[in-house]
């Protein structure tokens, strides 16, 4: 998905979404550079935070689920990580209450290869090959 369109989308959840929960007024959006996540809640900061290099190769269906499972875990409170109050809110604002998102093989491999670290591998007895994960 197009970056600025993406953020567009964000903002746009997070404004609509206040309407119905208060909270998230207080709340901005952030942009990453995380390999292993597509978005992220920040507590800290206030942030819904997404992965540019996730972004751009995810389609807009996977963004915004993202967006709003980001979303859930704001209005669901920091203690709550992926549990049933969770999932409620999941549920209410329509994201997918699954922990991680199914993403496909394909994918995964092509934001990898964008990577600029990877972990390798090496088995201890040393007679299988290096495999970079």
């Amino acid at each position: 998905m197009n970056l600025k369109a993406a953020e567009a989308l964000a903002k746009s959840l997070l404004s609509d979404l206040s309407k119905q929960y208060s909270i998230l007024v207080r709340w901005n959006f952030k942009w990453n550079d995380r390999k292993r996540a597509l978005g992220i809640c920040s507590f800290g900061d206030r942030t819904i935070q997404l992965s540019r290099t996730w972004t751009e190769a995810c389609d807009e269906a996977m963004v915004r689920d993202t967006i709003l499972h980001e979303i859930a875990h704001v209005l669901a409170g920091p203690m709550e990580n992926h549990g049933p109050v969770w999932k409620s809110f999941c549920r209410a604002i329509g994201a997918n209450p699954q922990r991680l998102a199914d993403v496909p093989q394909e994918l995964l491999q092509a934001v990898r290869a964008q990577a600029k670290w990877h972990i390798v591998y090496v088995p201890v007895d040393h007679t299988q090959p290096v495999e970079k994960i």
